[in-house]
């Protein structure tokens, strides 16, 4: 019982020592993109351009570093490459650009910001996440929504027509 409690605490730390390790290696890079998470909590139409939070790339390093933008889904950015000085803070545009044909419903895109130290290999890659949701307007409902105006009206001043006349022919 006591060798199981002894590989058990042992395995514990080695893990430990492995997360720790991990946690370091991506903290030797020094490179933060802000905000990290945007939930927009109103709905989108679709065929619509709606410039998102300027976004910004921090190097809390001691070295120099090329950054690299990578939008997916519908977020756009014309600024795709960086370089960003040590201690400086690069700030960026993203929009969000939703096509006329864009199906309604929840989505959720990235914008992946990769420290580039060679041409072919990143060492670090972070992501931002963009919650949203699509509503596409139906003009089918709009217009049949106007077909039962007129009835509706029509009747009101039936209603109101029949009230006045009983009203009259109490007085007199």
């Amino acid at each position: 019982m006591r060798t199981l409690k002894m590989l058990f605490l042992t395995s514990i730390s080695i893990l430990s020592l492995f997360c720790v390790g991990i946690n370091t290696h991506a903290e030797t890079t020094h490179l933060k993109v802000h905000p990290g998470k945007i939930k927009m909590d109103e709905r989108v139409k679709s065929g619509t351009n709606k410039h998102l939070y300027k976004y910004y790339v921090e190097n809390d390093g001691e070295h120099d570093l090329k950054v690299s933008i990578v939008p997916s889904g519908y977020l756009e950015s014309k600024t795709t490459e960086l370089t960003i000085r040590k201690g400086e803070r690069k700030y960026f545009d993203v929009n969000l650009e939703i096509p006329k044909n864009a199906v309604a419903g929840k989505k959720t895109d990235y914008l992946t910001v990769k420290s580039v130290t060679d041409e072919n290999s990143y060492t670090v890659k972070l992501s931002a996440k963009v919650e949203y949701e699509i509503s596409q307007t139906n003009k089918d409902t709009i217009y049949k929504s106007f077909y039962f105006i007129p009835p509706i009206i029509i009747g009101l001043f039936a209603l109101l027509f029949l009230f006045r006349k009983t009203r009259n022919a109490k007085r007199n």
